[in-house]
């Protein structure tokens, strides 16, 4: 139980303890257990009463510095695609309606399966263009070429 909750990150991580893996009404369960002391005790408690013990991770936002950051980095890529008009009519949320595959592999130039290119479509004037990939990768690897790697 302590590698476990070492390599999740705890106490910076919250975890949840449960008597077993899957819960049902009335069993017993205890979320957002920050210290070490308090998992020890539980998890002691719980293997007396019930005979095992199962624990993971505390995927609540508040308990989660690893979700919070990803929800953070969501909501600032989510703020910038709303930012963005469209060129024809000026209104906002130009946004990612869909994708082109095709991207050419950079051994033989063949279009693969990955993503070449983004299409942004407006909500209002109905006005679609294609935009390279924001990462700028401009060539797949080989191994995914279904030339080079039937």
């Amino acid at each position: 139980m302590n590698a476990f909750a070492e390599r999740m990150k705890f106490p910076g991580h919250g975890l949840v303890v449960r008597a077993k893996e899957k819960w049902s009404a009335g069993d017993a369960m205890r979320k957002g257990i920050v210290d070490r002391d308090a998992l020890q005790s539980i998890a002691e408690r719980l293997i007396a009463n019930r005979g095992s013990c199962w624990v993971e991770t505390d995927m609540r936002a508040m308990m989660n510095p690893t979700r919070m950051k990803a929800i953070g980095e969501t909501a600032v890529r989510f703020a910038a695609e709303l930012g963005e008009t469209c060129p024809v009519c000026g209104a906002c949320w130009f946004r990612i309606i869909g994708t082109r595959s095709g991207l050419p592999c950079a051994l033989c130039g063949w279009p693969t399966e990955s993503i070449r290119s983004m299409e942004r479509g407006c909500w209002n004037c109905s006005h679609v263009q294609y935009a390279p990939r924001p990462d700028g990768k401009q060539a797949e690897d080989p191994q995914h070429c279904g030339y080079c790697n039937p």
